[in-house]
């Protein structure tokens, strides 16, 4: 039934499913790009620098539905792609301008991934936008966000975190702990600590020499989206 309403000649990435009309939707660029200049205008004097506007464009409102599918539903998610292919504005865009449009429990941070991120500093930043609650069903207490709220942490560079004299990234190993155990081990006490409600949105360059440093078994964990090239009418 879905496939054969599917509009003749479309490509599979042309058409998104709208569960309220039952029926499928062609991406429109034309009415993204008036929602946002009608947001724009909407803006504080202050937020209207050229650096607080996002333009949308063929492929970015493709990526867009996918992502605000996957921010919904808190499946952690990294965003591959070459450099300057808009990985970092799309994602900024998502979680910290259009995240509270799809549903109000859902909140965004930046965790910051440097050169000097080990794991003891990443998880010292998490741990510091959770806090502790009890848990009714198994009466136990574990780390999650405040009040009712679900928490996206974005993580710009994944692959640019500290790497040992063993070749490891441990702020990133930290990151797979959580996506297989939801839990890890506290820096500071030795503990195993389990998280709730806790998702995170990270983004890497496909084509940087640090790019080969992140294991597979990392990148296993994440569901992956990658960019291509920006067309030159783009």
């Amino acid at each position: 039934m879905l496939v054969s309403d599917y509009p003749e000649g479309a490509s599979f990435f042309d058409c998104w499913f709208n569960l309220e009309t039952s029926g499928w939707v062609p991406f429109s660029l034309e009415q993204v790009i008036n929602e946002t200049n009608i947001d724009y205008n909407d803006r504080m004097p202050s937020q209207k620098k050229l650096q607080h506007f996002y333009v949308p464009s063929h492929a970015s409102i493709r990526y867009a539905h996918i992502l605000e599918c996957l921010v919904t539903k808190q499946v952690s998610t990294l965003v591959t792609g070459p450099c300057c292919s808009g990985r970092s504005a799309l994602l900024r865009e998502m979680l910290f301008s259009q995240v509270f449009a799809f549903t109000k429990q859902l909140v965004a941070d930046h965790v910051t991934m440097s050169a000097q991120c080990d794991s003891k500093v990443f998880k010292d930043s998490v741990e510091r936008l959770l806090e502790w609650r009890l848990n009714k069903q198994t009466g136990q207490r574990r780390l999650r966000p405040h009040l009712d709220n679900k928490l996206i942490c974005y993580v710009e560079d994944i692959h640019m975190s500290w790497t040992d004299q063993y070749g490891d990234q441990p702020a990133i190993e930290a990151v797979r702990d959580y996506l297989t155990q939801q839990a890890w081990y506290s820096s500071r006490k030795r503990r195993w600590r389990e998280i709730e409600d806790l998702s995170f949105f990270a983004c890497m360059a496909s084509n940087a020499p640090e790019t080969a440093r992140v294991s597979e078994r990392v990148l296993h964990q994440f569901n992956l989206i990658s960019l291509d090239e920006p067309e030159a009418d783009t």
